[in-house]
This record gives C-alpha cells, sequence and structure tokens, in this order.
C-alpha cells in the first residue's frame, strides 16, 4: 500500500513539473470582428506567404482588437488557404504602448523592441529579442470559414 502511494506521488510530481505554460501574452482583450471576403475586397490574402493589416475598420461593424490586425496566410496548414489572426500591438510592449508590428508574411517584427514573432505557421510565437526572453507571444483570434472564400475574425 505505501508502495502505491510512493508511485503515485512521484508521476504526480513527475506530471506536475512538466506542466509549465510555455507562452502568455500581454494584450488586453479588446472586441475583434473582422469581415474577409477573398472574392472581393481580400482577394490580396490568397497567395500563401500573403497578409493585410487592418488598423481602421472598413465596415460600421468591424472591431480591431487592441492595436490593430494583422491577417495571415499562413505557409504551412491543411490547404492552400490558411488565414490566421492576430493582434497588431507587440505584447512586450504592451499594455503600456501600443507598438504596431511590421510583417512580411513570414514574420512579424517590432519596431521599438526588434522582437520577432513567427506568424506564418498559425502560432505567433517569440522567435528572438526580448518577447523571446519573456516568452511573450502574439494575441491569437479566432477565424471561422463562413463559405467559400469568406471567412469571420472575431473573439
Amino acid at each position: 500500500m505505501k508502495l502505491r502511494i510512493i508511485i503515485t506521488l512521484f508521476f504526480v510530481f513527475i506530471a506536475l513539473s512538466g506542466c509549465e505554460k510555455e507562452f502568455t501574452s500581454t494584450i488586453p482583450s479588446a472586441q475583434v470582428y473582422v469581415d474577409l471576403d477573398l472574392n472581393g475586397r481580400d482577394n490580396s490574402l490568397i497567395p500563401s506567404g500573403a497578409y493585410k493589416t487592418l488598423t481602421a475598420p472598413r465596415l460600421a461593424e468591424e472591431k480591431l482588437g487592441f492595436g490593430g490586425i494583422l491577417i495571415v496566410n499562413g505557409m504551412f496548414g491543411d490547404s492552400d488557404i490558411n488565414i490566421y489572426a492576430f493582434d497588431l500591438a507587440c505584447p512586450y510592449e504592451a499594455p503600456n504602448r501600443i507598438s504596431r508590428l511590421n510583417c512580411d508574411g513570414l514574420k512579424a517584427t517590432c519596431p521599438v523592441c526588434n522582437s520577432v514573432f513567427i506568424v506564418s505557421d498559425g502560432f505567433g510565437s517569440p522567435e528572438s529579442g526580448p518577447a523571446a526572453s519573456a516568452k511573450l507571444a502574439l494575441k491569437y483570434y479566432r477565424v471561422y470559414n463562413d463559405s467559400y472564400l469568406h471567412y469571420i475574425v472575431r473573439n
């Protein structure tokens, strides 16, 4: 009986010691709603690696999060179109100030702290800079495929 308790406690200890949260985000919660129409106004997002930044609503109902929205058609996924959306604010600089990221479709870079984030895989994980040291990832927003080439980004 005593041996069973010791073994159980050992496995519980091992399981709990490996449960470190890898990345967090400091971006405050804010409303997000973006209507993406890849058949029309957003057709520039169709090629893999394409991206778009939104810093002002295009439609009355659009809400753009804390610092704007970065939308990426990622390079990796199940199909030719893999839409990912992130808050455009750098998590290392937030919530004290909004530093909007620059993007090349594969990575996003903060012009203030020079942190680099990988966005083409849909995770927004930090690659280098102070955000990597602090384990701060980009804030991800859900993307729903509403119909053929039509997506909704929301939280």
